[in-house]
């Protein structure tokens, strides 16, 4: 057991720790909800409901809140759809700060220390108007700190959104780090990337272990680049939607596919090619990519990017989280686009769990 959870089997926890949280992710296009329940025998919880709801072009634009009326009015058509009090809620990537710096201390208190005098090297924005996360690693003899760092006033602006619905929001996060705590259970990678496609853009992130040491985000109309695909297919069965889960680049000649998809595996290699120079000498190779986001439920795209990129390319498997008939229709490619999601409320659940 944990030192924190010791201090907390040591006094009574306030009710709303203990009631279960949905998780909320807001983005350019769309909200997400997901909901679980708790597990009847197995420490591990059930995804109980999972749904994705359009929100207008323009209300949100690059996870900047444009217009919060417009916002509260999107959201408040769907204010039957989300029944639960508690809320975990993401936070958009392309307006957080990350960095990471190597650390002779190993107290929590001291780097705490060393991130308050770094955050001027580090970072274009006035420290007093900044929220940060931190975590740390044992590495090389060190410490191994990784920092992210937030405006507050999007901090509010996202938690106002949501609170507008009657939610309290418990806690927001980067996204990235949601979706590192979704893949957690499967992944037996020190150092690897996730490639989040979204509708709009796509951001790699680099990790050690639970430490996030790199993320950036480029600009690209993915939803596009796939219709383009799909309207080239003269072989498709489906609409747009079922093609992506169930043909997607699958029957597809990479003769068609590798103009649309040039700029983001050529962009995705010079990211991770950038890193692996600059961190620790060059001595590593970033060799295993988890595919989450909204536009990446493509089938058939994990096995492409493996032969583009040359490196392992594949979705999360969180066929533990389904239960009973649900496994029989698990889609894998479905699953890896709620992957902030699934990562929010199993940080609610891990909470929830220390008490029980």
């Amino acid at each position: 057991m944990s030192l924190f959870a010791k201090l907390a089997n040591s006094f009574t926890p306030p009710n709303f720790i203990l009631e279960q949280s949905c998780g909320i992710d807001l983005s350019d296009h769309s909200v997400k909800y997901l909901d679980y329940r708790l597990p009847v025998k197995d420490d591990v919880p059930t995804i109980d409901k999972m749904i994705r709801l359009p929100i207008k072009d323009g209300v949100i634009r690059d996870g900047d809140i444009i217009d919060n009326d417009l916002l509260e009015q999107e959201l408040k058509i769907y204010k039957n759809v989300f029944k639960k009090r508690f809320a975990h809620i993401s936070l958009p990537e392309e307006l957080v700060f990350v960095f990471y710096f190597f650390s002779e201390n190993s107290k929590a208190s001291d780097i705490k220390g060393e991130i308050e005098l770094k955050i001027n090297e580090f970072v274009p924005a006035d420290p007093a108007k900044l929220n940060y996360d931190f975590s740390f690693e044992d590495f090389n003899g060190g410490s191994l700190v990784s920092v992210s760092a937030f405006p507050k006033d999007i901090v509010d602006e996202y938690k106002v959104a949501i609170e507008g619905l009657g939610i309290v929001v418990k806690s927001a996060e980067i996204e990235t780090l949601s979706m590192a705590r979704a893949i957690r259970v499967n992944n037996k990678n020190e150092f690897y990337a996730i490639l989040d496609m979204g509708g709009s853009k796509f951001t790699l992130s680099i990790f050690y272990k639970d430490l996030i040491l790199f993320s950036a985000t480029q600009k690209t109309d993915i939803t596009a680049l796939l219709n383009k695909i799909y309207n080239d297919d003269k072989e498709r069965r489906f609409d747009f939607d079922d093609w992506k889960l169930k043909e997607g680049l699958i029957f597809v000649d990479k003769s068609v596919a590798d103009p649309v998809f040039e700029e983001i595996f050529t962009q995705v290699n010079k990211y991770l090619s950038y890193w692996e120079q600059n961190f620790d000498n060059g001595n590593l190779k970033v060799e295993q990519i988890y595919l989450v986001g909204g536009n990446s439920n493509l089938a058939g795209l994990d096995v492409y990017l493996t032969n583009k990129l040359m490196r392992r390319v594949s979705f999360p498997d969180f066929s533990y989280l389904v239960s009973g008939d649900e496994i029989i229709k698990y889609n894998k490619h479905n699953y890896s686009s709620f992957a902030t999601c699934i990562g929010l409320v199993l940080k609610d659940f891990e909470l929830c769990k220390i008490y029980y």
